[in-house]
Formats: structure tokens, sequence, C-alpha cells
């Protein structure tokens, strides 16, 4: 998974197939701009920012493509990062914090809750430093020891 920038496109994200012709695909292509695409864990969902709303939000898109997809940030959003199978962070501008939300199962609502992990500026959702959060009750607890997210799955390719 990677992005392409264009002049007649914007960015858009492409897939790069491992079998077959092993010939790039578009994955997704509209006149907004799609990047920082991420592939879930079990590889059926695509989490990645986008500005079709107008301002840049994190969504995530079934895979294979189908007509499921949902906006999961709603403050803006950016760098989506899967923590699981059902976990995504992601960087809210301008809040200097990292968020994250719970993607559902089947038969489960699809976005869950929205909770902030971190409101460190120097936080990032690829980050070694952002703490993993626990709830006790209604408090939450930040727990001192690191959380390694999963490097990113995505490259840029400027043509």
């Amino acid at each position: 998974l990677f992005s392409v920038q264009s002049p007649s496109s914007g960015t858009d994200l492409w897939l790069l197939p491992l079998t077959g012709d092993k010939k790039p695909v578009k994955f997704l292509n509209s006149p907004a701009d799609e990047m920082h695409g991420n592939f879930s864990p079990d590889g059926h969902l695509v989490a990645y920012t986008s500005n079709e709303s107008g301002r840049f939000q994190v969504n995530v898109q079934t895979l294979p493509l189908s007509d499921k997809k949902w906006q999961v940030s709603t403050t803006g959003g950016y760098e989506p990062r899967w923590r699981s199978a059902t976990e995504l962070a992601f960087l809210v501008p301008g809040s200097g914090g990292v968020y994250q939300v719970t993607i559902g199962g089947p038969g489960a609502s699809p976005v869950g809750k929205r909770e902030a992990i971190t409101e460190d500026p120097r936080a990032s959702p690829s980050s070694e430093t952002v703490a993993e959060t626990s709830k006790t009750a209604s408090t939450k607890i930040r727990v001192a020891r690191p959380v390694t997210l999963p490097p990113r799955s995505e490259n840029h390719i400027w043509v």
C-alpha cells in the first residue's frame, strides 16, 4: 500500500499485489487526497487519511474494496496506525494528542467510542512513547511502559 501524488488527481492510494503480474492497482481514486494508508492486522480493512469531507479525517475502508467505509475521526485526524485488530490510533491536529477508536467486529457497530491516549504534543501514532491506557471504573490510568505500534505500511512515490 503506497500513495502517489499526481497533478491531475492529487494523492491517491495504490496497492502492489505480491502475486500475479505484480502490477500496481489504484485502490482509492477520487478528487480528494488519500494518504497514510495502513492495513489492519487481519488485512480486511485499510485506515487512511483523506480530505474528502473538506478537512483531513481518518477513514476506514474494506479490503477488497466495497461500499463500506467509515469516517472514524470527528475533529480532524491523520496518520492512522492499528494498535490491534480492533483498535486504531490517530493524531488529531491542533490538539497535540493521539486518540484511539475501537472498530467493531461482525454484527457490531463499525465505529466505537473515541478516547484520548495521550495529549502529549510530542507523541504520534507511530511513536514508541505513546503510553498504554487502561480504565478502572471511570478513571484513566497511564501505564508507564511504552507501547510499540506497528510500523507504517506505506511509502510515498512522487510523480
